[in-house]
């Protein structure tokens, strides 16, 4: 594994640790059981195809697009857990974008100056978590099922 990757993988691992799942993020279950400690809830994630402005052949992911995934979950949810997407894009060393939302969210790929994440635009590296998050009290289980890698063209 290159430096990159796992400095990339270091980061990630950070802003989903501090993140909170998102108000929006998929709940379900009976409440029985399931939903433990993450081990019983497997999962999936694929980047969807792109689909160009004029309605033409699926293009790469670029700044300004909106990516979908196609996620999968296996195993009982919990009536105190959630499964939710983080995607998290970087220029080199620098995080230019992080936003969780719900398996079945649109991510737009755009600056987020605002939350104090800078892209003007240019290629990066991305990633997007498929996550499962789990409430026991005053303890937070987070268990990422699945990642999938994707580039974002300039």
């Amino acid at each position: 594994m290159s430096r990159h990757m796992k400095s990339f993988l270091v980061i990630l691992a950070l802003l989903l640790a501090f993140a909170a799942a998102p108000a929006a993020a998929a709940k379900g279950g009976n409440g029985k059981g399931g939903g433990g400690a993450g081990g019983d809830v497997t999962g999936t994630i694929e980047l969807m195809a792109v689909e160009s402005d004029d309605g033409g052949a699926a293009v790469a992911p670029s700044y300004g697009s909106t990516v979908m995934f196609a996620t999968d979950i296996n195993g009982e949810l919990s009536s105190k857990s959630s499964v939710y997407v983080t995607v998290v894009c970087m220029q080199g060393a620098e995080v230019v974008y992080q936003y969780s939302g719900s398996t079945t969210s649109a991510f737009l790929l755009f600056d987020q100056a605002g939350q104090g994440l800078e892209w003007n635009g240019g290629a990066a590296d991305c990633s997007a978590a498929l996550v499962h998050r789990v409430e026991k009290g005053k303890n937070t289980t987070i268990t990422y099922l699945n990642t999938v890698e994707f580039a974002v063209a300039s």
